[in-house]
């Protein structure tokens, strides 16, 4: 892949119009990024995992 800005920027008018919908499986605190990692190895996520840095 290569960054493409006019891709990113259609995909993100589509999010914003609700013709796809991001699938979240499981937001993690930065402290428990090790949990998130595991989370993911395992296969047990079922959409994107996020983990706040804030």
């Amino acid at each position: 892949m290569q960054p493409n800005g006019e891709q990113l920027s259609r995909i993100a008018e589509l999010v914003e119009a609700e013709n796809i919908i991001p699938v979240l499986d499981q937001v993690y605190d930065f402290t428990d990024f090790a949990q998130a990692i595991q989370h993911v190895d395992r296969g047990h996520s079922k959409g994107k995992v996020v983990v706040n840095l804030l």
